[in-house]
């Protein structure tokens, strides 16, 4: 891995390694700790743990696949995640990419590997929910939870228009919060996955002539049912074992829909009721 392993991240204009990154994180922990200062000091942190010689990071599983808990994720695996996002979206060096997840958590690391990887320009904003009300530059490729979409939707809807690509993911969309993007000229996709498969691991367009309710596999992923009904997921690339979750799946082929989750199943007078689904008619 040492050979391939990229060792330098462009943020916010300015080269740092692992030569530059001890002074800049001192540096940056005496700031004035603004959100943005805070959000600095978590990708340096984030850094300093890529670029020592451990070959895993340690990482909080959400409860996708059980109890929430620490789990060991090879740097390897993060790596070749970030390859398959990067191939697919076309990403290339010069691009400007925007970070407003927080590093502790698997999205915002993968972020900013994703940078490193394609040596893209990471530009900081915030992790608050309304995280582009000052954007300023067009951005080439972001990613927001669903919360962080509906608030720019509601503040500042112009600001999605310097976003060309949007990945979104950490839970289900509202018909109404797609149906918001139909109009936006960035090409939005919702994100399916967890801190156990490194990330997502399949995608579905929400806008434009190519959107649709199913999600599909990126490469090298292939997905199944168990008996459960549960969807599970078969990916060497990024994972040792195949990981068997606990959301409720119908497929289509390989493509898939999310219905529900197993352990949040309501039987009412003979009926399953989905919360997941009934959440996403609201």
């Amino acid at each position: 891995m040492d050979e391939i392993s990229p060792r330098s991240l462009l943020l916010n204009g300015t080269w740092f390694n692992d030569e530059s990154l001890p002074e800049r994180i001192l540096r940056i922990n005496k700031g004035s700790h603004t959100e943005k200062d805070v959000l600095l000091q978590k990708v340096f942190f984030f850094l300093e743990q890529w670029l020592n010689d451990d070959p895993c990071i340690t990482l909080q599983t959400s409860g996708s696949t059980g109890a929430p808990k620490q789990i060991r994720i090879k740097k390897e695996f993060m790596l070749n995640s970030a390859i398959m996002t990067g191939n697919y979206f076309g990403l290339r060096q010069g691009m400007n990419a925007l970070l407003c997840l927080s590093p502790d958590f698997i999205a915002g690391k993968m972020m900013v590997l994703r940078s490193m990887v394609f040596k893209l320009n990471l530009i900081t904003s915030s992790t608050e929910s309304n995280p582009i009300k000052n954007l300023e530059v067009d951005i080439d490729f972001a990613a927001m939870v669903p919360l962080q979409v509906a608030m720019t939707l509601q503040k500042n809807p112009d600001k999605l228009d310097r976003i060309k690509t949007l990945i979104i993911g950490g839970g289900p969309l509202s018909i109404s919060l797609e149906e918001s993007l139909q109009s936006k000229s960035a090409k939005c996709w919702h994100t399916y996955g967890m801190t156990e498969t490194v990330s997502h691991i399949a995608l579905r367009p929400i806008n434009g002539i190519d959107r649709s309710s199913w999600f599909a596999p990126l490469p090298g992923v292939i997905v199944s049912l168990d008996k459960r009904g549960c969807l599970t997921v078969n990916a060497p690339l990024i994972s040792e074992d195949v990981v068997i979750t606990n959301d409720l799946a119908k497929l289509n082929g390989q493509k898939f829909q999310i219905t529900g989750r197993i352990d949040e199943v309501i039987v009412s007078a003979g009926l399953k009721l989905h919360p997941g689904k009934i959440e996403k008619k609201t």
